[in-house]
């Protein structure tokens, strides 16, 4: 698998190329948002890792320009950021990061993360379901859902986290859960990333999405899927 590495800090784009060359992956790099643009425009990537702040572009208008591109949305992104606040956080998932991890990271911590990412984001060929709901439907094969019969984009992390909370219907599932078993990870103590998601897709599912009707939240709990039998 091949995954391009965007950083302007040559020491972390070198720390990070060669512990995931070590783990026998394929890397690209770039230092700045406008070579990162173009490498992703023309090569063909099965994730990247990009950090924020980048002079140029920034990581944002990179990860948007992915997301808003027909061919390149579904790419899954890792973003690297030295920022704390929870504000910068939530800004990169609600543009369609799968993830992030602060600065300084733990490479083990960094490689468990690209590797459930590319796991989780792998479709399989045949044998997926469909669901269909009153104002929605999901494909697993075809990677759609749609709503109202129009297609909506989803990124990956957001199309899993709703199909498996399809798939276990009227039950309450806790985020601890979901970071392992839609991340991939054991649970880190980053639960807004959870809830970032969920809210995205409550979003482009719901109704109201402030009085959502699929995607509920027991609080003190997690989070149930409402299947009406």
């Amino acid at each position: 698998m091949k995954i391009l590495i965007v950083d302007d800090e040559p020491n972390v784009v070198e720390l990070v190329d060669y512990n995931l060359k070590l783990n026998g992956f394929t890397t690209d790099t770039a230092f700045d948002g406008r070579t990162a643009m173009q490498k992703i425009k023309e090569g063909s990537y099965d994730l990247v890792i990009l950090d924020q702040m980048l002079p140029l572009v920034s990581g944002i208008e990179v990860l948007k320009s992915i997301r808003e591109h027909k061919d390149l949305n579904t790419t899954p992104v890792l973003m690297l950021t030295a920022k704390s606040e929870e504000g910068d956080v939530v800004q990169a998932l609600n543009f369609g990061a799968d993830d992030y991890i602060t600065k300084p990271f733990r490479v083990h911590e960094m490689i468990a993360r690209v590797k459930s990412i590319l796991r989780r984001s792998s479709t399989s060929s045949s044998g997926g379901a469909a669901y269909k709901f009153a104002d929605f439907e999901i494909n697993e094969d075809r990677f759609e859902v749609l709503v109202s019969g129009k297609p909506v984009r989803f990124t990956t992390k957001e199309f899993r986290l709703l199909l498996f909370m399809i798939q276990n219907p009227n039950r309450v599932i806790r985020r601890e859960q979901l970071l392992n078993d839609v991340w991939g990870y054991d649970y880190l103590g980053e639960s807004r990333t959870v809830d970032v998601h969920v809210l995205n897709v409550r979003k482009k599912i719901e109704p109201n999405p402030k009085n959502p009707k699929y995607l509920v939240t027991i609080i003190g709990e997690g989070y149930k899927f409402i299947q009406e039998h």
